[in-house]
This record gives structure tokens, sequence and C-alpha cells, in this order.
């Protein structure tokens, strides 16, 4: 799988370029109920167990960074968030897994849930401790309607480290685990993907996180513009050790998407491919390199590219597998597929 690093090539996109070079899609208002939620099993440790582990997409305001890749300012509104909306859609969240589950005790933050949903992520799209995206007054009240589970995940920029993150920390029972996106090694890349950090500063946060006794995840990139084939791949397995090194718990893979406006124009002009089903799994067949659990993020599957109708379920099915028992996938090429 021949591979080329264009990284030097990639335009040097601004806030400005990237807002305007986006497509014109409808955009949620503030509210009080969360986009959705999802329930699914997650991996506990690098030996096969496993907990049930509910998500939360919450409605807020938009992140004020503007990264290339970035596709999630279109489940935000322009904001700023509405103070007790949050706390709202939680409790509307929970309520919704309680009905998935067929269960009542998720909503009562007062006893510990009879079911086995040990871990709650609640996904804003943007930064959970900036003040415009979740409002400083709601966070203990967010606090007490999750306090009960064994372990809370957000997501968080790695430059905002605030003391209201230890305050959140405290008033829950559970594990805070903070989720922060890496997405690429490539010290160069990482400027041209308008990050607004460096390398130097997420290694400062995961820092600034382990000593508070928080828990890290990590986002990482599989293809990001600039790199594709073999280049890709090496340096996706570079950047989970570079957040393994760093202390993160688990690391999550993200195939690159289209449909942001800036990739879509990078594509136009050569220097982005998408990934396809072959380089995920060539990467996760290096799951158990890692003492960190690494997961593939399964997300938006059925537009990844090299599957066909004859494999595309199963080979889902099969990463769903590596991603629970952190065990190599076995590759397995189809007679359908050119493009593997």
């Amino acid at each position: 799988m021949p591979g080329t690093d264009r990284t030097s090539e990639l335009p040097d996109f601004d806030n400005r370029d990237i807002v305007e070079l986006r497509p014109q899609l409808s955009r949620p208002s503030p509210q009080l109920r969360p986009l959705g939620v999802e329930l699914e099993a997650e991996p506990i440790d690098k030996f096969g167990e496993t907990c049930l582990a509910g998500t939360i997409f919450l409605v807020g305001s938009e992140c004020r960074f503007r990264c290339t890749m970035c596709d999630l300012w279109q489940y935000t509104h322009p904001g700023p968030t509405p103070p007790g909306a949050l706390a709202q859609q939680i409790t509307h969240g929970l309520k919704q897994l309680d009905e998935s589950l067929g269960t009542k005790s998720l909503a009562t933050s007062a006893a510990q849930p009879s079911i086995p949903l040990r871990c709650i992520k609640l996904y804003n799209a943007s930064n959970f401790f900036a003040t415009t995206n979740v409002p400083a007054s709601d966070l203990p009240n967010i606090a007490d309607r999750v306090a009960h589970f064994d372990r809370v995940v957000v997501e968080n920029h790695p430059t905002i480290l605030l003391p209201a993150i230890t305050d959140f920390k405290e008033r829950l029972n559970g594990r805070l685990e903070v989720a922060l996106g890496l997405e690429t090694a490539h010290p160069k890349l990482l400027e041209k993907l308008n990050k607004a950090m460096s390398l130097n500063d997420f290694r400062i946060a995961c820092d600034w996180l382990l000593a508070r006794d928080i828990d890290v995840r990590v986002f990482v990139l599989l293809q990001p513009p600039g790199l594709d084939g073999n280049s890709a791949i090496d340096w996706c397995l570079e950047s989970i050790r570079v957040a393994e090194k760093s202390g993160a718990r688990q690391v999550s893979v993200i195939p690159v998407r289209r449909g942001n406006g800036a990739i879509d124009k990078l594509q136009q002009n050569g220097l982005f491919k998408q990934p396809t089903a072959r380089s995920l799994e060539v990467v996760m067949q290096n799951v158990d390199a890692f003492r960190c659990i690494v997961t593939a993020d399964l997300w938006d599957w059925q537009h990844i590219r090299g599957t066909c109708d004859a494999c595309s379920q199963a080979r889902k099915h099969l990463l769903e597998k590596t991603n629970l028992t952190q065990s190599p996938p076995q590759l397995k090429d189809c007679l359908q597929c050119n493009d593997q």
C-alpha cells in the first residue's frame, strides 16, 4: 500500500477560510432535548472486559476553534448556550436511555444504576469546560445528574485547563475522563489543521489532567489531508504511540470524513483521499502493540471507502469485535471488491 506525504503542499486555512468553505446546512436552535442518545458496549481494559456505555449528544454552542477537518459544528448553534439547557437535555437523555433499557434507574442520581450501564459520555460537539459552550453555573447541576456512574466522559480542547475541571471531578462518585483531540503527531500537519495547539500543548494537558487523577481519552485521525496509503497508517500509529506515552487510557481512531467544506476543497485539489476500510483494519491489526485501549470509530461506516454490499457489514462486525476484545482482526479479501 504505497503512500505519500504532501503536507507541505497544504494551504494555510485560517478560521475565516474554513467558515467560508462550509456548506449551507440547517443547524439546530437552542433546545431542551438532546440530539439523541446511543447505547454501545465499550472495553474497560485490554483483557476483554467490557461495560455498557451510554452517550448523550448535547446541543450547545459552537466551538471557538475552527479545525480544518471538523464537521461537528453542524450539530451546534451559534450560541452561547443558554443556562440550564444542557442539564435539561441530560435529564431527557437519561430518560431516553432508561426507555431503551427498560429501566427507571438512570434518571435518579440518588441510587446506583441497577442495570450494567456504567459509563456515560456527554458529548457537546465542542468544549465541555469553555463557559460559552457549557455555562460554569451549570456544571454542578450536571455533575449531580451523572455522579452515580462509574465513569463520566466529556470532550475538551487541550488548551482549556481550568479549576472548573477539578471542581466537576470532585462532585462525581466515579472517574472523570476528558477526551482530547490530538488528531495527529505530525507536527507540520497539526499546524495545517488549524488546531490552535502544539504537541507540547497536548502533553501539558495530559500531564495536568493525570496529576489531578483525571483519566485521558484521545482522538486520533486516520488519513488527514496531505497523507495517504502507508504514510497515513504510519502516522496514525505514531500518533497512538504519542497518546499512549502521554498517559492516554483509551485512544479512538477516527477515519477522516468528507462533507465539511474545507476537506472537500482539499479533495478537489488532490490533497485529501478518503481512508479505506482496509487502512483502518491495518491500523487495528496493531492493537495488541499498545498498553492503552485502542478502538476504531465506526460512526458513518457506510460511507467509508473500499467495501461493498457483500463485505461491509461483516468487516464492520469484525472491527466491533476487535474494539471489545482488543485482539487484532483477521484480514480477509473480498472477492467482489477491487479496492481493499
